[in-house]
């Protein structure tokens, strides 16, 4: 379908693009559910992480209170991968007529090799709709890096999280504009970034700064 995107959407999407991970958490903070809560509406949301068992590991809800967590990992086909409506899934019905819930959304990404992290949305009285599919796949990637992400504490504790982003970036060939394209930022903030980042580096340009970020990623 043809996804159209209000104006206060399309805030939330750069948010959340905007969105850095927890230092040494894998899951997001509450302020990044309750974005997406915004752009996709529900009553609350949710992530954890799942042991190959079923058991949470970790989790964090917004609202604080919650309906109950979405195991999508006890199957014999093994842990799910990728994003499944509860409401048009047969093998789910008996987990929404326990919890009371008219719907869920809920996408699940493997966490190495005995854990899965799981994102879910809960609605007590409507269906989601494939618009919300939609806006949930649109997301997809940057969901997919704050719940498995977890920030290298070989990194020197002086840069920030989004110097960190900016340098993985030009690390990985993007010049500025594309940078900026990718982070929803403008050049000149890049270009501000990376002035930070030469200055605690110690270094004087962006080749320079990489090669100093490829021999901490070693130590």
């Amino acid at each position: 379908m043809r996804l159209v995107l209000s104006e206060a959407d399309q805030h939330r999407v750069r948010t959340l693009n905007a969105a850095e991970p927890v230092p040494g958490e894998s899951l997001p903070r509450p302020d990044v559910l309750r974005t997406l809560a915004g752009l996709i509406p529900c009553d609350c949301i949710g992530a954890d992480v799942v042991d190959r068992e079923g058991r949470i590991q970790t989790n964090v809800t917004w609202p604080r209170w919650g309906v109950g967590s979405v195991d999508l990992t006890v199957s014999e086909a093994g842990p799910f991968v990728g994003i499944v409506r509860l409401a048009v899934d047969p093998a789910h019905a008996a987990f929404l007529r326990a919890t009371g819930l008219t719907d869920c959304l809920a996408m699940e990404f493997r966490h190495g090799p005995e854990r899965t992290a799981q994102l879910h949305l809960d609605r007590l009285r409507t269906a989601f709709s494939q618009r919300d599919v939609a806006c949930l796949t649109l997301v997809w990637p940057v969901i997919r890096r704050l719940l498995i992400e977890r920030p290298d504490p070989s990194m020197p504790d002086t840069l920030t999280p989004r110097e960190l982003s900016v340098l993985r970036l030009v690390a990985a060939g993007h010049a500025n504009a594309e940078i900026a394209e990718l982070l929803y930022v403008a050049p000149s903030t890049v270009r501000k970034h990376l002035q930070n980042t030469y200055r605690k580096l110690g270094v004087t340009n962006r080749m320079a700064a990489a090669v100093q970020l490829s021999g901490l990623a070693r130590r």
